[in-house]
């Protein structure tokens, strides 16, 4: 997934049941795949809000999920570089710090962004978040930015662009390794219907 990817946003609803259903027979962890980064990050403007409104729109229709004004807002801002690094890497620090809380804090971050306008360049966002789902502040703040989190968030990247065709994806791994069991938007129960089809003798990992 990544974190300025609108159908990941719009499918969160869907992978949120897909975890509460699954968790206790599945190990999920959240990829981050760095979608825009360095000089392929846009700029907030005409040009990037011309392209994103027509999938804006198709998405709305397809998953009925909200965006805010003040996210069409935001796009147009030319002061807003739409990186995925640093919300890569807070994604990363709350998955390390807090475990699979992750998943809300990744949902609600995406609201604020898709539905608000909350900005990924600035750190109160994502201090906002966090109080939001109760989580200390005050580790993330000292870790998110911290090198050993870079890291594990430029192997994360890594990892997606070898196991992803796009976003969003979910990746299945067992004991013959990795299998892509659904590119694009999905639903629970779709998803469930393949695994039943690939039930393994040992636990396995779902990577979103």
């Amino acid at each position: 997934m990544d974190p300025h990817c609108g159908w990941c946003y719009g499918n969160n609803r869907s992978m949120s049941d897909l975890y509460d259903l699954l968790q206790n027979e599945y190990d999920f962890e959240i990829l981050p795949g760095g979608m825009w980064l360095n000089s392929h990050a846009p700029r907030g403007g005409q040009a990037i809000k011309d392209f994103l409104l027509p999938n804006i729109i198709r998405l709305n229709h397809f998953s009925g999920c909200e965006i805010g004004d003040p996210y069409i807002d935001l796009i147009q801002d030319s002061t807003y570089l739409m990186s995925s690094q640093w919300p890569s890497q807070a994604i990363i620090a709350v998955q390390e710090l807090y475990g699979n809380k992750v998943f809300s804090f990744t949902k609600k971050l995406m609201s604020e962004q898709f539905q608000k306008g909350k900005r990924f360049d600035i750190e109160k966002t994502y201090l906002d978040v966090l109080k939001a789902e109760k989580l200390d502040s005050n580790n993330f703040s000292r870790y998110w930015k911290s090198e050993e989190v870079k890291l594990k968030t430029l192997n994360s990247f890594k990892r997606a662009s070898q196991l992803a065709k796009g976003f969003p994806c979910l990746v299945l791994q067992h004991e013959k390794g990795f299998e892509v069991i659904q590119n694009g938007a999905f639903s629970a129960v779709e998803v469930i219907n393949k695994l039943n089809n690939r039930k393994m003798d040992v636990k396995t990992s779902i990577s979103y």
